[in-house]
């Protein structure tokens, strides 16, 4: 795949970057987990993850800036989204929170409270300082092809210069991806921990029993 190029995300790759978004928060389910956290219809989905993206900001798994490309001829076929947790002192989750129930509007996030807590409730805490790696997409006609691996690759290594280098690179992922599981073992991570068991809630929401907690060293 030598005529891949890696890129940091550009507004360009909205489009692109909420199907993405949407894909990899299925796991067994028609529906993503924003459609059935919030009640959202799919179209409301992609304006509620257009709005998201397009926010200046970082540190969290819906900012465009956290966002890498490959691209084949300026088209996007895989992407993940990647950033060194709580790098100011503010963990992910608070922000991702933050931004999400400014933009669904408090009516809205009340209304979500036991479903998003039963999500919180079984979400390993994410290790400060690590590099967070999510959100992982590839286009269906490019898989099988190890781009997830040299994906992974391109964005250790793109955070290899920054001022405090990460030790260790993190991937918490839904349980029950067994695909996804071996492509991020062939790169070189291991199970480090599992999340509380999901309640029924969650796992109606997820279609998954809990979540998994992958860790990489990348700097001893």
């Amino acid at each position: 795949m030598d005529d891949l190029v890696f890129r940091k995300a550009a507004p360009a790759d909205l489009p692109f970057l909420i199907a993405a978004v949407k894909a990899a928060e299925k796991l067994g389910t028609a529906s993503c987990t924003y459609e059935k956290l919030f009640l959202l219809s799919d179209a409301e989905v992609d304006a509620l993850l257009n709005q998201a993206l397009s926010i200046e900001s970082d540190g969290y798994q819906l900012a465009l800036s956290t966002f890498f490309v490959y691209t084949r001829g300026g088209v996007p076929v895989a992407c993940c989204s990647a950033w060194i947790e709580a790098a100011d002192g503010i963990p992910s989750g608070f922000k991702m929170a933050a931004v999400l129930s400014d933009l669904l509007g408090f009516e809205k996030w009340i209304d979500a409270k036991a479903a998003i807590k039963a999500f919180a409730d079984a979400t390993p805490k994410r290790t400060a300082g690590a590099l967070q790696m999510e959100t992982f997409y590839v286009e269906p006609s490019f898989r099988g092809q190890g781009i997830t691996v040299q994906i992974i690759d391109s964005v250790i290594r793109s955070f290899s210069n920054v001022v405090m280098p990460a030790k260790i690179a993190e991937i918490t992922m839904f349980e029950g991806n067994a695909e996804a599981l071996r492509a991020y073992q062939k790169a070189g991570f291991h199970i480090h921990r599992k999340g509380d068991p999901g309640n029924a809630l969650f796992r109606t929401l997820t279609g998954s029993a809990g979540f998994i907690q992958l860790h990489k060293t990348i700097r001893a």
